[in-house]
């Protein structure tokens, strides 16, 4: 769809505002007419600022906080009132949740109109395989209801599709940022960057950036050991883990077991244009999980320019273009990492050699060809409520 489509509205049901979820808000907004519901103030895993995030969003949104949660599962009260006054064509819905199995169980008429039902999921066959008997009740649920699917990867969409659901039904949309947006804020970064340069010593660094939640599935504890032999034989690189949580003493004490606490720095939790300067600074981000739904840091040290090397059980693997902007790996494989990652520094100038500069984005395909399925899908479930059954798309 080229042009906005005012007749067109959808709802957004999710569980919370993320800075990596608002290029893809705002461009559902450009060409339909959007609202965004969220569930919780922020992630449970995560906390942002989110009056930053709010002066970002370009549409109408609100929060649904009344309710209780049980094992993490949000239960909220207010989602069919909200519904029948925005009147939607199709409401988004988040994974196989209680809003998304309630919305399935009531059915569509229940507001005295029809409505199609769409689901963002990160199922996977590695996630799926995971899945406990609940998990998979109410999946069957779920999709039994959907009128189309949203998933990250190809991936996803093979599964889904071995699974029962129709081909035509699964849409693939990537969880990408907009990369003239992204490159903009880059911009702003490199003066932050620069400073950041001289007043933590990194010239003639090269930097290994390490993104994200420090917990166990995350794999810090295989980068600090990758790292650890290659630094035996590229004396100039070391080690920035970016993000803060349970794990960081232990893998501080790791640090130290291995000989390289010197080589390793903890910066914590970064956000905004803190968060971006390291990835103006580094030369090569891991990411190392040994489960992840999608990895949003791929997407953006790529748009910074930065290669990736990214454990084949994140989805954001499908990035990666071997040898072009990073490798995919088995995270359990400590040999194959450390190889990759001495490859890639060995490649890459220290900091200092050169005037610190933006990159060219190594992302291989733009925001917008990411982002279009989404549109598709909203598109797809939207003539199925009005009872189109024949459905085709590109």
């Amino acid at each position: 769809m080229d042009a906005r489509t005012p007749q067109l509205r959808a709802l957004f049901i999710h569980a919370a505002l993320t800075p990596y979820r608002i290029d893809l808000l705002n461009h559902l907004h450009r060409h339909l007419e959007l609202k965004a519901i969220f569930l919780r103030m922020n992630p449970a895993s995560q906390a942002f600022d989110q009056a930053e995030l709010r002066s970002r969003l370009e549409c109408d949104h609100e929060y649904l906080l009344r309710g209780f949660e049980i094992g993490g599962r949000l239960f909220r009260r207010g989602v069919l009132p909200a519904i029948e006054t925005f009147d939607p064509d199709v409401v988004v819905t988040q994974e196989y949740s209680p809003t998304t199995l309630s919305l399935a169980l009531l059915g569509r008429r229940i507001l005295g109109r029809r409505w199609g039902l769409t689901i963002l999921t990160a199922d996977s066959s590695l996630i799926a395989g995971d899945a406990g008997y609940a998990r998979k009740l109410a999946r069957r649920i779920a999709l039994g209801a959907a009128d189309s699917v949203i998933v990250y990867t190809d991936a996803g969409k093979t599964w889904l599709v071995d699974q029962g659901v129709p081909a035509n039904r699964v849409f693939v949309s990537p969880n990408c940022q907009d990369e003239k947006r992204f490159a903009t804020a880059l911009d702003d970064a490199l003066p932050l960057a620069e400073q950041f340069l001289v007043k933590k010593g990194l010239h003639g660094r090269r930097i290994v950036l390490c993104v994200g939640r420090l917990v166990e599935l995350k794999g810090v504890d295989r980068v600090i050991g990758a790292f650890a032999r290659v630094a035996r034989t590229v004396p100039d690189t070391l080690l920035v883990v970016v993000g803060d949580g349970p794990e960081r003493r232990a893998l501080e004490q790791l640090a130290t077991r291995e000989g390289v606490a010197d080589r390793v720095r903890f910066e914590g939790q970064q956000q905004g244009r803190d968060l971006l300067a390291w990835y103006l600074l580094g030369r090569l981000l891991v990411l190392a999980s040994r489960w992840e739904c999608y990895g949003a840091v791929v997407n953006e040290a790529l748009l910074a320019g930065t290669p990736v090397l990214c454990s084949k059980a994140a989805g954001a693997a499908e990035l990666i273009r071997s040898g072009h902007n990073g490798h995919v790996f088995d995270p359990y494989d400590l040999n194959v990492l450390s190889d990759h990652m001495a490859h890639w520094l060995q490649a890459a100038a220290p900091l200092g050699v050169q005037p610190l500069k933006c990159r060219e984005s190594l992302m291989p395909y733009p925001f917008e060809e990411a982002a279009h399925p989404f549109i598709q899908a909203i598109e797809v479930a939207a003539m199925a409520s009005r009872g189109i059954c024949e459905v085709t798309h590109s």
